[in-house]
C-alpha cells in the first residue's frame, strides 16, 4: 500500500486533529493512527446525542438494506455509534471492515451509512442486529457497555463518502469514534460505494482465493484491475463498433470524478484505440439525483436532464446512467421520437447469455452451476427468456442483501440485477 504522507497534529485539544481533508487526488488513502480514549468517546457521544421528536421522545433507528439512511440532520449521533461499531467488529474478526457514508439515489437532504464486511460484501445479520442495538442506545454508558475499547489492537476501518455537502462532517464523526476505539482508519475520501467495498475486500487477502493480481487496497488498484480486464476482454473481440462514445449521466454525484480517472487509466492501458467515455452531470452542475441518475431514467422511462446542455443532447446513441454513489447502472438510447432502456433485468439476461456461451467452451466435467436471482418485481418476460436459455432462476425476497445471499449460496456463478441497475456477478470457490 502506498501511504500518503500527512502532517498529524498531536494536540489532543484540537477538534480537527488528524482530519486535514478528505481528499484522495492521488488515489491513496490518508492513514490515521488510533487515538484510544474512552474519555473522547464519552465526549463525542455527549456532544452529539440522539435526536428527539417534537414530543421530546428519542427517535428510533433501523438498519435496512441501505444501512442507516435518514435526513442528514438526524445522523450525527448515529455516525459516532457506527464508528464505534466498525472498530469493534474489525477487532473481533481480526480483519479490516468498511464504512461508506452515502444516501445513494436519494436527494441531497438525506445521508446514511453502510457497513461493509471483511469480504467486501454487506454486513451479516449479527452485525446488523448489533448496529441497531448501538444506534438506539441513548446514553454513553448504554453504548459503551455493549463494546470493548481496544487498548492494543491492529483493527482497520476503511472509510469513504459521496459528494453530499454534509458527508465530510458526518465522516469526520465516524472516523473520530473509530480511532478513539483503537482502530486505524484508512480514509479514502470521495469514492463510489463499489470502490469502498473493493478496498475493504482487497485489504483482507487471507479471505480471498489466489489472485492473479497482487492485492491493492486502494482506488488505484480498483482502476487498474477494471482497465486491465476490460482491455483483455476487448482484445478478444474480432469485430466491434466503437464509433459512438458512451455518454454517462453521473447524477451530479461521485461517478463523475471517478469516471474521469478511470478514463485516464484506460488511456494508459489501451491508448486511444477504444470507445470514448464522456461523463456528464458533474457535482454542482445540478441537484444530486434530481431528474437524472439511474433511478429516474429507469422509473420514468426517459433520458436524464443534462444540466450542462449541448446541441447534441437530443440524440444519444449509447448512454448510461449511474446513481449518486455509482453502485447502479442502466443503459439507454434516446432521440426525440424514441427511447430504449436496458435496465437491470435486461443486463442480467445479456450477462447470462454471455457466460453460458463462455461455459460451453469447457468440458462437461467442468460442471459449474450458473444461475440468476430475481425478485417478484422482475420483468416476467426476462424470467421466461432466462429459463429458455436455459439458466436456473431463483426468486428471493426484495432487497440486495437477500438476492446476494441466494446468489452466493446456491450457484458457482451467481448473477443478480435489480431493475434499477443494482447488481453484480458472484464467482464462487468452485469457479
Amino acid at each position: 500500500l502506498i501511504i500518503k504522507a500527512t502532517t498529524m497534529n498531536n494536540n489532543n485539544n484540537n477538534k480537527n486533529d488528524g482530519i486535514i481533508q478528505t481528499s484522495n487526488e492521488d488515489d491513496t488513502p490518508l492513514i490515521l493512527s488510533p487515538r484510544v480514549s474512552k474519555k473522547e468517546l464519552i465526549r463525542l457521544l455527549e456532544s452529539h446525542p440522539l435526536p428527539k421528536d417534537t414530543n421530546g421522545k428519542v427517535l428510533s433507528f433501523t438498519y435496512g438494506t441501505a444501512g442507516f439512511r435518514y435526513d442528514a440532520k438526524l445522523l450525527e449521533g448515529i455516525m459516532i455509534r457506527v464508528g464505534i461499531l466498525a472498530a469493534y467488529v474489525a477487532s473481533n474478526c481480526s480483519s479490516s471492515v468498511g464504512l461508506m457514508i452515502t444516501a445513494s439515489h436519494n436527494d441531497e437532504s438525506y445521508n446514511g451509512v453502510k457497513l461493509s464486511g471483511s469480504d467486501g460484501g454487506m454486513m451479516n445479520s449479527e452485525g446488523e442486529a448489533l448496529a441497531v442495538d448501538l444506534a438506539n442506545a441513548v446514553t454513553p454508558e448504554d453504548v459503551l457497555k455493549r463494546v470493548v475499547v481496544q487498548q492494543n489492537n491492529a483493527s482497520v476501518v476503511h472509510v469513504g463518502h459521496d459528494t453530499r455537502v454534509h458527508s465530510p462532517a458526518l465522516t469526520d464523526l465516524a472516523v473520530r469514534a473509530a480511532r478513539a476505539m483503537g482502530a486505524t482508519v484508512y480514509l479514502h475520501g470521495v469514492v463510489s460505494t463499489p470502490q469502498l467495498h473493493y478496498c475493504t475486500m482487497m485489504d483482507n487477502p487471507q479471505l480471498l482465493p489466489a489472485l492473479l493480481l497482487p492485492p491493492m487496497p486502494n482506488v488505484k488498484g480498483y482502476y487498474l484491475q477494471l482497465a486491465t480486464a476490460y482491455a483483455e476482454f476487448m482484445n478478444s473481440i474480432d469485430e466491434r463498433d466503437e464509433s459512438f462514445p458512451l455518454i454517462v449521466d453521473c447524477a451530479c454525484g461521485v461517478g463523475f470524478p471517478q469516471l474521469q480517472q478511470l478514463d485516464r487509466v484506460l488511456t494508459d492501458v489501451m491508448g486511444n484505440n477504444r470507445r470514448t467515455i464522456v461523463p456528464r452531470n458533474a457535482p454542482g452542475e445540478g441537484p444530486l439525483n434530481e431528474r437524472c441518475g439511474s433511478e429516474f431514467v429507469q422509473k420514468q422511462q426517459q433520458p436524464p436532464t443534462w444540466y450542462n446542455p449541448n446541441k447534441d443532447d437530443n440524440v444519444v446513441y449509447y448512454g448510461a446512467s449511474l446513481d449518486g454513489d455509482a453502485d447502479r447502472i442502466v443503459f439507454f438510447s434516446s432521440s426525440p421520437s424514441n427511447f430504449i432502456l436496458l435496465d437491470g433485468d435486461k443486463i442480467a439476461a445479456l450477462i447470462c447469455l454471455f457466460l453460458k456461451q463462455q461455459l460451453s467452451y469447457f468440458s462437461d466435467e467442468c460442471n459449474l452451476k450458473l444461475g440468476v436471482v430475481q425478485t417478484a418485481y422482475a420483468n416476467g418476460s426476462s424470467t421466461k427468456y432466462l429459463k429458455e436459455l436455459p439458466v436456473e432462476v431463483r426468486i428471493a425476497k426484495t432487497g440486495v442483501k437477500h438476492v446476494h445471499k441466494v446468489a452466493h449460496e446456491e450457484f458457482d456463478i451467481g448473477v443478480y440485477f435489480e431493475a434499477n441497475g443494482h447488481g453484480t456477478v458472484l464467482f464462487g470457490t468452485n469457479f
